[in-house]
């Protein structure tokens, strides 16, 4: 807390723990994510230690419940790397068949600082430099790119685009080609010396208190805060937070303590307020554009950043892929096929334009997960074996909880019997699809 000889009001200390937590709530959540799928070993979400691969060897079905609107598109190929002591090299194979890939790098403040990939780097392979904030060495022979995260830990998640079931050990054995080396063994070179990691447990019910004030001051330890933001960090020490300074919410009066946790509830709901409208809205789908990407991108709206972190933590650049979302019908009302059984259906010139492909996927309401059927389809695109299309070059695709019949049945999109919300991915879209923003036709209801 403050030593000044006029201690902040408790209405004071109620606005700064406003601002503080929603600056820290996409680091927080970073970190969670982090600290269970790579470091709590024995927990469910866990899946690989950091500086190793995790390699997914299948496309997302209705079992995966770990990541809301996940998609079934791609395999996922994920990281988490310390680049404390020093960088480390991504090897990417060459990549054949022109099969869509894409490596995302995200660093801890949850900025998109860096793309690998069909779109940026092409198809050729080769090395890649991933190196932390302090890191002032020169790139040896070999490596094609450098790119520098403000961040000692930095989130490389990857994705390979995988054309059904039939074409999944492709993906698979591409997959086992990637790699991640120190700098060091890259270049033939002695390893320095190892830096112990100490990294706290952090406990999601705690999260959004008062204790948030120490993981802070723990994560700032591992990041360089971007130009503009030292000055707010340090107006926050009003209330404790300092890179690596101690927290202890003992110490605290009954009465600092109401008044920092009632700054964080005012935080998450002007975080929750924020994420309901993140985009505009045109057929009655939600585009939103402009809500991830790096610094230059993003500025310093924190409440933007904070607010895409709830709403779809490591969201892809717009540039990347696009994602139209709708939970209405052509008339507004929520999509239920216990209700009603519906259709979606593109003209030739309404199909996304894109230069990778393109998806409509399926979840149910509210858990927004991928919905269970007999026939194992989750989503519906222009990579479907055995679409129909109409005479004219127009595409229907039916959406309903039962089997359709008629001349579209294999373009079927099966929901639940229930409520339910889609997503259509355009991956690389293209320019047309971005200037004014793409929204794909209503969904109508079948009289």
């Amino acid at each position: 807390m403050s030593t000044s000889n006029a201690p902040p009001t408790t209405d004071t200390l109620r606005a700064l723990a406003k601002e503080a937590y929603i600056f820290a709530y996409p680091m927080l959540e970073g970190y969670k994510t982090m600290y269970f799928m790579s470091v709590a070993k024995g927990t469910p979400a866990f899946r690989m230690q950091i500086d190793q691969y995790y390699r997914g060897d299948q496309l997302a079905t209705a079992a995966d419940k770990d990541v809301v609107r996940v998609n079934n598109d791609t395999l996922y190929l994920l990281a988490w790397l310390d680049l404390r002591t020093e960088p480390r090299v991504i090897e990417v194979p060459p990549i054949p068949d022109n099969r869509y890939f894409v490596v995302q790098l995200v660093d801890m403040f949850t900025y998109n600082y860096g793309y690998i990939g069909t779109r940026t780097t092409g198809d050729g392979g080769g090395n890649y430099l991933i190196a932390g904030p302090s890191w002032r060495g020169a790139a040896p022979d070999g490596i094609v790119k450098v790119y520098q995260a403000n961040s000692n830990y930095v989130f490389a998640l990857g994705r390979i685009a995988v054309n059904g079931q039939a074409d999944l050990a492709n993906g698979v054995a591409l997959e086992a080609k990637f790699n991640i080396q120190p700098l060091s063994a890259f270049a033939g070179r002695p390893a320095p010396a190892a830096q112990a990691a100490t990294l706290p447990p952090i406990d999601p019910r705690r999260e959004a208190t008062v204790d948030f004030i120490g993981y802070f001051n723990f994560l700032l330890t591992l990041v360089q805060l971007y130009p503009g933001d030292e000055k707010h960090v340090a107006r926050w020490s009003a209330i404790g937070i300092g890179a690596g300074t101690p927290f202890d919410a003992s110490k605290l009066s009954s009465e600092q303590r109401s008044a920092i946790e009632a700054g964080v509830n005012d935080a998450v709901a002007a975080i929750t307020a924020r994420a309901k409208h993140l985009g505009k809205v045109k057929n009655n789908w939600t585009m939103t554009a402009g809500i991830f990407g790096d610094r230059d991108t993003i500025g310093d709206d924190y409440l933007l950043r904070a607010a895409a972190a709830q709403y779809a933590i490591y969201g892809n650049d717009l540039h990347e892929a696009f994602y139209p979302s709708t939970e209405s019908d052509a008339n507004g009302n929520p999509l239920d096929a216990s209700k009603h059984s519906y259709t979606l259906t593109f003209s030739k010139a309404q199909l996304p334009p894109v230069n990778a492909f393109w998806s409509v996927t399926m979840y149910d309401m509210p858990a927004q997960m991928l919905v269970a059927n007999d026939a194992n389809r989750y989503s519906v695109g222009n990579r479907t074996p055995g679409l129909v299309y109409g005479s004219d070059g127009s595409l229907t695709i039916p959406i309903s909880a039962k089997t359709p019949a008629g001349p579209n049945a294999p373009n079927w999109l099966p929901a639940p019997n229930g409520p339910f919300t889609l997503t259509t991915r355009l991956y690389m879209p293209k320019p047309e699809a971005l200037d004014p923003l793409y929204a794909p036709p209503p969904v109508e209801v079948v009289k």
